[in-house]
């Protein structure tokens, strides 16, 4: 008779910890469709484990989401988990702020990437989806305009743009676009930055670290910032690469017909081929224009989970960040939500390659992927890059003057 009655207070005190245990606090720094793919994978967490989790979308430009979670991470109220940026990662592990996982199955993951997710030696994050730099251009123009191989430099971006704008001009109000600009983000962005050092990786440049020293201003860089202010000086980009602050902003410029091709992310598939795209079945995707013929290195991208050093119930958050990065979760956030997945095994999944057919050719691109300087100083090197090399694109500085100014107050950092 004891034995049963001890094993039915087991049974309720056990009962009663389950229904106490606190929801997990998740903090997501992404965009929205990404938000509304994790937000699908906590309500499936919550299913199959009982354990409740409140999701929380952190507003605002990058520095000023970097601040937030940044702000939550070190109060008393910490998230338990959160979901940021590639290049947030060593920030964040620097100042203490996560706890590395003992254990994680990476397999699976781009391999190019965990470097980004790794701090002395222990692992500090997990990549939930992977993204990369792409050429997005309108197929239908291309074939009406005569286009039969893409344009894979610079200059040949150039120069097919100028003919192209020809043939529009003799279409008139008939022509399929209202111009051939080829668009990047120019403005005070991280994209900026990013478009900056693909152009410089294909030139044989690129943003070094040199005994704890970024090194930026270099002959290969120099020259690299001089052809994207050449696009728009020539007008074969316009002056919208500065003047849209956002990357949604420079999108929707080339969903409007303003632009034969945009440099955007792969993870933008999913949205030009939605029912929300004007040109929906008309864009097809290609790598990132390069300096010299067969160059072309993308800059890595994408968001990943980390638990956060104060969670108060780090278990149950670990549970959470091994669900998210599975092959089941990731798989249906990709079929319903759109996100490109982390994992390498799913861009031959058939289901997937039939909704999306544009992911069967992303591995290549994915492998090809260049890390930005993995040093917890980034961001805020960033930042600086961002304001001169925005300055050299809209004419406030000469590429050279721009790279000597930046150099000197990132070496103060």
């Amino acid at each position: 008779m004891k034995k049963i009655i001890l094993l039915i207070m087991a049974v309720v005190v056990s009962a009663a910890g389950i229904s106490c245990t606190r929801p997990l606090a998740v903090s997501v720094a992404a965009q929205p469709e990404q938000v509304s793919a994790i937000q699908g994978a906590v309500n499936d967490f919550t299913k199959k484990t009982g354990i409740k989790v409140i999701l929380n979308s952190v507003q605002g430009t990058v520095p000023q989401a970097m601040s937030n979670i940044a702000s939550a991470l070190d109060s008393q109220s910490s998230p338990d988990l959160v979901l940021v940026n590639i290049e947030w990662v060593q920030s964040l592990a620097a100042s203490g702020m996560l706890k590395p996982f003992e254990k994680a199955d990476t397999a699976e993951f781009f391999q190019n990437v965990l470097a980004a997710d790794t701090r002395e030696g222990k692992l500090v994050a997990l990549p939930v989806t992977m993204d990369a730099g792409v050429t997005f251009y309108r197929k239908d123009a291309a074939e009406a305009y005569g286009l039969t191989k893409l344009p894979s430099t610079y200059q040949e971006i150039s120069v097919y743009s100028r003919d192209m704008n020809k043939k529009i001009k003799s279409a008139g109000r008939s022509a399929m676009l209202n111009s051939a600009y080829y668009a990047f983000q120019g403005s005070i962005t991280e994209q900026t930055v990013c478009n900056f050092i693909e152009a410089a990786l294909s030139n044989g440049g690129g943003i070094k670290l040199e005994n704890g020293k970024f090194i930026i201003n270099t002959p290969q860089n120099k020259k690299a910032l001089e052809t994207l202010k050449g696009l728009i000086a020539s007008k074969i980009s316009s002056t919208k690469n500065y003047e849209l602050g956002k990357d949604e902003y420079l999108r929707a410029f080339f969903q409007q017909g303003s632009a034969f091709a945009v440099r955007g992310w792969a993870s933008d598939i999913s949205f030009h081929s939605s029912s929300l795209s004007l040109l929906k079945g008309k864009v097809g995707v290609y790598e990132v224009p390069a300096l010299v013929k067969g160059k072309s290195y993308p800059v890595a991208g994408g968001l990943h989970v980390a638990v956060a050093a104060k969670s108060a119930s780090a278990q149950n958050a670990f549970k959470l960040a091994d669900f998210i990065v599975s092959k089941d979760a990731q798989k249906k956030m990709a079929l319903n939500g759109g996100i490109t997945p982390a994992r390498k095994d799913l861009y031959s999944d058939p289901e997937i390659i039939s909704m999306r057919p544009e992911y069967a050719a992303l591995p290549a691109v994915f492998l090809k992927a260049a890390l930005r300087p993995v040093d917890s100083r980034y961001p805020k090197a960033s930042e600086i890059m961002q304001k001169y090399i925005s300055a050299a694109l809209y004419g406030a500085y000469s590429p050279a003057e721009a790279l000597d100014k930046c150099q000197a107050e990132i070496d103060g950092i």
